[in-house]
């Protein structure tokens, strides 16, 4: 019935005992002993020889943690190298773009106080759109470096007992000639100060991205709200617009880094702004999140703890 293989003819074996070498998933082999003359097999013997196949499992297991072990070591390493350099690389590039824009947007700034008298709608135009395009591409790059920054750990905030009143108010004026320009109506309801630990230049930034959201997400002719409060200790911002709002379903993903409502793919928005936001609102010991209903816009609320809070904590 069996054929017996030749490495087990030539010797002449005449009996013969195996067990598995047996891991907890799949077995990594067979362990014999063979006799050159016929016999049984005692139980102690089989027993002792199972148990010599437990230690080669042991030490075959062991062995193979050990290499899989090397090669995620390695694999980690070579992820982390190409993690800095794809760092060095963003920073890099993002040098190299802003030295010549910077150049781009002194000379349109000269050619308009120059010549921006004489000029005909059309070139007014023209230099009116080559400056947008200028401070989009700014903002652009501001972005990455900012992701940058917080993917390697080197964004640092400098907290301070601060208003963020006054910083929304400092953020309106640079982002309010855009919302005028596209026929959006501005209103803010701030009626007392709202008093946070924070980083006067990181907080302006994030209430600059929620407005600049805003006013790329919602149409001509839409209202966008600021409303502050302090309520149960803490420092409550919503930036409300009366756009098209986003889907049930997509309220966390708007967080993202590079996520984009499918039908706003061209608004021009490097797809950052939110993520960064909602980074730098964490970083400050705050929340922020969405809430929005289709065709009924939608709101975005930022809660940061107040200074008396913090003070008791």
């Amino acid at each position: 019935r069996f054929r017996v293989p030749d490495l087990l003819r030539e010797p002449g074996v005449m009996s013969s005992a195996s067990v598995v070498i047996h891991d907890h998933d799949a077995p990594w082999g067979v362990l014999s002993v063979e006799s050159t003359t016929r016999r049984d097999f005692l139980d102690d013997e089989v027993h002792f020889l199972q148990a010599v196949a437990h230690v080669l499992a042991a030490a075959i297991g062991r062995r193979v943690i050990e290499e899989q072990l090397v090669r995620e070591q390695d694999e980690a390493a070579r992820l982390a190298e190409l993690d800095r350099l794809r760092s060095a690389f963003v920073a890099s590039i993002s040098h190299d773009l802003r030295t010549p824009l910077t150049s781009v947007r002194a000379a349109v700034g000269l050619l308009e106080l120059a010549v921006g008298g004489q000029l005909g709608p059309a070139e007014v135009d023209l230099l009116s759109n080559a400056r947008r395009n200028a401070d989009r591409l700014d903002g652009l790059i501001d972005d990455l470096l900012t992701v940058n920054q917080l993917a390697v750990g080197t964004l640092l905030l400098e907290r301070v007992p601060l208003d963020l009143r006054a910083i929304v108010v400092e953020a309106v004026a640079g982002v309010h000639p855009l919302l005028r320009e596209k026929g959006q109506e501005l209103a803010i309801d701030l009626p007392r100060p709202l008093p946070v630990n924070g980083d006067r230049r990181w907080l302006e930034r994030t209430v600059l991205n929620l407005l600049a959201n805003a006013h790329r997400h919602t149409p001509p002719g839409t209202r966008v709200t600021i409303i502050g409060r302090e309520i149960d200790g803490k420092v409550r911002l919503t930036v409300h617009d009366d756009g098209p709002g986003i889907p049930t379903g997509e309220l966390e993903a708007v967080f993202q880094p590079f996520h984009r409502l499918a039908p706003n793919n061209s608004n021009g928005g490097s797809g950052l702004g939110l993520a960064i936001a909602k980074e730098l609102v964490e970083r400050h010991g705050g929340r922020i999140w969405v809430e929005s209903a289709p065709g009924h816009g939608c709101a975005f609320h930022v809660a940061l703890p107040s200074v008396e809070e913090r003070g008791t904590t």
